[in-house]
């Protein structure tokens, strides 16, 4: 989208488009700017345009930085148990006046990506439910952990980044409901009875209208509901991926998994 955007721009104003960070080819990869990327764009087009054209082409076209974690390390979570997966990076927040010597850089979350490599046990479950979605004890959930000055800087926060996986069941319980409220995010469930890795794709934007039957589970949390998380997430706060299996002899097997919290800058 932004290639198509800065084409037809160029063709009307004659910029010179070999000065513009643009999406690399399929063959070299995917491209994701920087925010040194974004703000070359924008200072180009704002010799053409006003500011306030100049955000929203940037924005509609989607030319967002990102940040970007993944992990891949086999583990199996047992029935009954979570497992706290991965945890990201803190989401950048806007910069202060003379913050490394650079002009004011306003950030605002658009959207968040998570892929996720699984499995269940490879059995069990009711017949109808085997191949499907339907039924399956093994699945993906996203907390927001804020700042660690929230909780008076403890101990099992250094442990979670560290890569410690499992916590007290107090602190998830604290973690799982926030201010009186469940907020666990259901991601993925595992296809019930397989015995197949699957990769998953799953995108969250700020628009309410992207999802489908928005409803709450005692066991699995808020789903459907990921727009919560984008419009939720504020500087400094990290998201973490919990894996989880609920009865005796289901298996969550996972593989790998990664997130991407995509930002608009300006």
């Amino acid at each position: 989208m932004f290639n198509i955007l800065t084409r037809a721009f160029a063709n009307l104003t004659g910029l010179n488009l070999n000065t513009i960070p643009h999406q690399n080819s399929p063959q070299s990869g995917n491209f994701y700017p920087s925010e040194d990327d974004v703000a070359v764009v924008r200072q180009d087009l704002l010799c053409f345009l006003p500011l306030e054209l100049v955000d929203e082409i940037l924005d509609y076209a989607e030319y967002w930085p990102r940040i970007f974690d993944c992990r891949r390390a086999l583990i199996d979570i047992p029935g009954g148990r979570s497992c706290c997966y991965l945890v990201t990076q803190p989401v950048p927040g806007d910069s202060e006046p003379g913050e490394n010597t650079g002009p004011v850089r306003h950030r605002s979350i658009r959207e968040v990506k998570f892929q996720i490599c699984s499995r269940d046990q490879g059995w069990g479950g009711e017949n109808e439910h085997r191949g499907t979605y339907d039924g399956s004890w093994t699945w993906f959930e996203t907390v927001i952990l804020p700042p660690p000055a929230q909780f008076g800087h403890p101990s099992w926060y250094r442990d979670l980044l560290d890569g410690w996986p499992r916590l007290p069941p107090n602190v998830l319980q604290m973690l799982f409901g926030q201010d009186g409220q469940d907020r666990r995010w259901h991601i993925q469930s595992n296809v019930t009875a397989s015995r197949k890795l699957r990769e998953h794709t799953v995108t969250w934007t700020i628009d309410e209208e992207n999802y489908g039957d928005q409803r709450y589970d005692q066991f699995k949390g808020r789903i459907n509901c990921g727009h919560e998380v984008v419009r939720s997430l504020e500087a400094g706060d990290r998201l973490i991926i919990v894996a989880r299996a609920l009865f005796p002899g289901w298996v969550n097997h996972v593989d790998s998994a990664s997130v991407e919290i995509f930002y608009f800058m300006r």
